[in-house]
Parts: C-alpha cells; sequence; structure tokens
C-alpha cells in the first residue's frame, strides 16, 4: 500500500504494523483496514487516510478419480499423450514375445482386447 500526500517533509505512521515509511508491504489472512496518518514537517498539521485489503476466499477444488485396469491408461491419460480418440495400440509380453493390438476403447476408460499367446 501506498500513501500520497502534498505535505512537505512528510512522516508517516501506519496501523496496523506501526511503519513508518509511505510504501508497506502487508500479509494478511483475513480482510484488514489499515490507516496512516501523515505529519506535514513543516506545518506539523496532522492528517489520515485508510485502505482496505479484501482477502478473497481460495476456489474449492475436486478431482475425480477412476478405477483402471493395472498396465492401462485413463481417459485422462489418453487425452493428455495424445492418443486417438477411443483407441490405443496395446502391447504385452507372452513366451518371450511382445504383442500388440489395436483397443478400441468402448467405454472411453479402458479396452477389451484378449490377449492370447499366438
Amino acid at each position: 500500500m501506498t500513501a500520497t500526500t502534498s505535505a512537505s517533509s512528510p512522516t508517516y505512521s501506519w496501523s496496523p504494523g506501526g511503519a513508518m515509511t509511505a510504501f508497506i508491504t502487508v500479509t494478511t489472512s483475513s480482510t484488514t483496514v489499515y490507516t496512516v496518518t501523515v505529519t506535514d514537517g513543516v506545518t506539523k498539521c496532522v492528517n489520515s487516510g485508510s485502505g482496505t485489503v479484501t482477502v478473497n476466499p481460495l476456489p474449492s477444488v475436486s478431482v475425480n478419480s477412476s478405477n483402471i485396469c493395472a498396465g492401462r491408461f485413463s481417459k485422462t491419460d489418453r487425452d493428455n499423450l495424445g492418443f486417438q480418440p477411443d483407441l490405443l495400440l496395446e502391447s504385452w509380453r507372452c513366451n518371450d514375445r511382445i504383442h500388440h493390438s489395436d483397443t478400441q476403447l468402448n467405454d472411453g476408460l479402458h479396452g477389451d482386447s484378449d490377449r492370447r499367446c499366438d
């Protein structure tokens, strides 16, 4: 917060906090009114002004969860990894060979392939 004044050689006193400068940095967890008293160094006249720091509540956040089979991707993973919509290339090892299949994601969460050892 910054106090501006037309006073000559001013002095400042902030409340709360007691700072003696024209500029203060505030940290507060609730809405607070800050008042500055300014004294003109030449005329000794005094005046004050106030300002309010309003603290807004944090937004609520929720994240959905899903259950998937081990080794499968959730729809979110699939979208973030750039998979084609509803298509997943699935791989598995069987008898020391790697097998692949294009798997249709019927419910958007996991595929329906049968992992046969051919």
